[in-house]
C-alpha cells in the first residue's frame, strides 16, 4: 500500500513538472509574440511623433498600446529581456498619460493663473502709461526694507499643496523608475542582449536599423538611477505651507514647525544615495562593456572609437572621484568666501552624512531667531514723460551785443547728478522756472531720473527787452506693480560675538568644523553682521 502511494506521488510529480514545463514554454512563446506586437506599436507611436503634428504637451504622446503589450509579455515571461526593456522604457513614458498627475498639474495651473504665491498688496500708485515688461523684471535690493503689509487675501484661497506633488512623484513616477531600474538591471546580466531600433522607430523608413546593446543599457540605467535619485531628494523634506501669504511664511519658518523637516525618517535620502552609487557603477560598467566590444560598430549608437579613449578615461576618473565623494571624506579647493584677495582654501566634506544621517530640521542649524516678513517688489510699471514750458522775462540789456543764459540739470537715482549754468546776463525768471520744475519733479513718487534744460541766446540792442524761451523737461519713474512676502530672520543674539551656529559641522557634513572656523572660511565678519536678515 505504501509503495503504491509513493508511485502515485511520483507519477503526479512528473505530470506536474511536464505540465509546468509545457506551460513555461508556451508562456515564453506568448511573451515573444507580445514583444513583437509591442515593438510594432512602439514604432508606430515614434514614427507619428517624429513625422506628425507638433506636440504641444506631454499628454499628446500616447504610449498606452506598446506599454500594455510589453506588460503582457512581461506577465507571460518575467525573464524576457525585450519585455523588461520595453516595459521599463514605456512605463516611464506612460507618466504623460496619468490622469492624477495631469489633474494636479491642472490644479496648479488654474491656481497660478489668478494668484501669485506670497503676493503682498501694494499701496495705491499712480497709473503708468506703459505696461510692465517681464524682460525688465528685477528685484532691487532696496525694496527689501519696505514695511510689512497686512495678511494677504490669499489666506482665504484654498491653494494646492506642494506635498501633493511630492506624493505623486513617490507613488507614480518613483514607482515606475524603480521598476525600470530593476528591469534594466536584469538585462545587463545578459551580454548578448540586443534591441533593434527599426527605421520606423527612427521616423525614417529609409534609415538603416540601429541596435541597442549593453553599452546603451548601462547608459540608460545611469540616467534612470540619476532621475530616481533626484526624485528621492525632491521628496525628502517637508516643503508645505499652510497658506501662501505672510502668515503662511511665518508659520513655516517659525522654529519647531514641520517645514524643512526630513520625511519618512530619512529613507528617501538613503534611497537617493543608493541610486547615485548605482548610477556611478553603471557608468563604469558601460565603459568597460564598450571597450570590450569586438562586433561591427556601424549599427551601434555608442561606438568604440580609439580617438575617444582619453575622454573615456576622464569619465572613469570623474566617476571614481564621485564614488569617493559619496562614501568617504572628500576635499574641495575653492574660494569659499568669494573674495579674490584671499587665497583658495581646502575644505573637507562628508556627503555620505547628508544621506546616511540626514539633517532632521534645517531650521535648527541656524542661530536662534524669530521670524517676520517684508515685501519684496518683483515687477514694476515703467513711466516716462516729457514736456515744455514757455518762460517769458523782461530784461534790461546795458549795451548792444550777444547775450546768453543757459541752465541744465540732470539727476539719477543711482546716486549722481549733472548741473550746468553759463550766462553773461542774469535772468531771474529763467532761474526761478528751472528751480520750480526741479522741485515739482522731486515730488513725483518712485522717480528714477529727470532732466531740465533752458538755453537762451540772442543778439540784442541796448535797453529793456521782452524775451521768451522754451524750457523742456523729462522724467522716468518706476512704480512697484507686484510684490511678494519674503521671510526675515531677526537673531536672538544682540552682537556678532553672541551669534553662533549651534552645529557648524551641519550634522557631520563638514567634519571637525567649528563656529569660528566656519565664519572665517566663508567670510562671515562682524562688520557685515546685522541684527536681522533685512539689513
Amino acid at each position: 500500500m505504501f509503495n503504491r502511494m509513493l508511485s502515485f506521488i511520483f507519477v503526479i510529480s512528473i505530470l506536474t513538472y511536464l505540465s509546468c514545463e509545457q506551460s513555461t514554454d508556451n508562456n515564453g512563446e506568448k511573451a515573444i509574440s507580445s514583444v513583437e506586437r509591442a515593438n510594432e506599436a512602439l514604432a508606430a507611436v515614434l514614427y507619428d511623433m517624429i513625422n506628425g503634428e507638433y506636440i504641444e504637451e506631454p499628454g499628446d504622446l500616447n504610449f498606452t498600446e506598446p506599454y500594455e503589450l510589453y506588460r503582457e509579455a512581461y506577465n507571460f515571461d518575467k525573464s524576457n529581456p525585450d519585455a523588461n526593456f520595453g516595459l521599463a522604457l514605456t512605463g516611464i513614458l506612460m507618466i504623460t498619460q496619468d490622469q492624477e498627475i495631469q489633474d494636479a498639474m491642472d490644479e496648479w495651473e488654474v491656481y497660478l493663473q489668478s494668484n501669485v504665491p506670497f503676493e503682498a498688496s501694494l499701496a495705491k500708485r499712480t497709473k503708468s502709461i506703459f505696461p510692465a515688461s517681464l524682460n525688465d523684471f528685477k528685484i532691487p535690493v532696496h525694496d527689501l526694507v519696505k514695511a510689512v503689509a497686512g495678511t494677504s487675501k490669499m489666506a482665504f484661497i484654498e491653494a494646492p499643496k506642494l506635498s501633493t506633488i511630492q506624493n505623486l512623484l513617490e507613488n507614480k513616477l518613483l514607482t515606475k523608475l524603480n521598476f525600470a531600474r530593476q528591469a534594466l538591471d536584469r538585462i545587463d546580466d545578459n551580454p548578448d542582449f540586443v534591441f533593434i531600433i527599426t527605421p520606423k522607430m527612427q521616423g525614417d523608413l529609409q534609415a538603416d536599423p540601429l541596435q541597442i546593446d549593453l553599452t546603451e543599457i548601462f547608459a540608460l540605467e545611469a540616467g534612470v538611477n540619476m532621475f530616481a535619485a533626484l526624485v528621492n531628494i525632491g521628496i525628502s523634506y517637508d516643503v508645505d505651507f499652510n497658506s501662501y501669504d505672510s502668515l503662511g511664511i511665518i508659520q513655516a519658518f517659525s522654529p519647531g514647525s514641520s517645514f524643512l523637516t526630513v520625511r519618512k525618517s530619512g529613507q528617501y535620502l538613503s534611497d537617493a544615495k543608493n541610486a547615485l552609487l548605482t548610477m556611478a557603477n553603471k557608468i563604469i560598467g558601460g565603459i568597460n562593456f564598450l571597450r570590450a566590444e569586438t562586433d561591427d560598430q556601424n549599427d551601434d549608437i555608442i561606438k568604440v572609437d580609439p580617438r575617444e579613449e582619453s575622454e573615456l578615461d576622464d569619465i572613469l576618473q570623474s566617476t571614481n572621484d564621485f564614488l569617493d565623494m559619496m562614501t568617504t571624506e572628500y576635499t574641495f579647493m575653492a574660494d569659499w568666501d568669494d573674495d579674490s584677495y584671499t587665497p583658495q582654501e581646502e575644505l573637507n566634506f562628508n556627503f555620505s552624512k547628508y544621506f546616511n544621517n540626514p539633517i532632521q530640521d534645517f531650521k535648527q542649524l541656524l542661530p536662534a531667531y524669530t521670524i517676520s516678513v517684508v515685501r519684496d517688489t518683483i515687477d514694476f510699471d515703467y513711466q516716462w514723460e516729457y514736456g515744455t514750458s514757455t518762460i517769458a522775462a523782461t530784461v534790461y540789456f546795458p549795451q548792444t551785443g550777444y547775450y546768453y543764459n543757459n541752465r541744465s540739470y540732470s539727476w539719477f537715482s543711482e546716486g549722481y547728478a549733472y548741473q550746468f549754468a553759463d550766462s553773461n546776463i542774469n535772468i531771474p525768471e529763467f532761474k526761478q522756472a528751472v528751480d520750480l520744475i526741479i522741485t515739482q519733479l522731486k515730488e513725483i513718487p518712485n522717480i528714477r531720473s529727470y532732466s531740465v534744460n533752458l538755453s537762451w541766446g540772442s543778439y540784442l540792442d541796448a535797453g529793456n527787452r521782452q524775451i521768451q524761451q522754451d524750457m523742456w523737461w523729462d522724467y522716468s519713474a518706476e512704480t512697484p506693480s507686484q510684490a511678494v512676502f519674503i521671510p526675515v530672520m531677526t537673531w536672538t543674539a544682540d552682537s556678532f560675538q553672541e551669534w553662533y551656529f549651534p552645529d557648524p559641522t551641519f550634522n557631520g557634513i563638514l567634519p571637525g568644523m567649528t563656529d569660528s572656523e566656519f565664519k572665517r572660511i566663508f567670510g562671515i565678519e562682524a562688520d557685515d553682521w546685522s541684527k536681522s536678515t533685512n539689513h
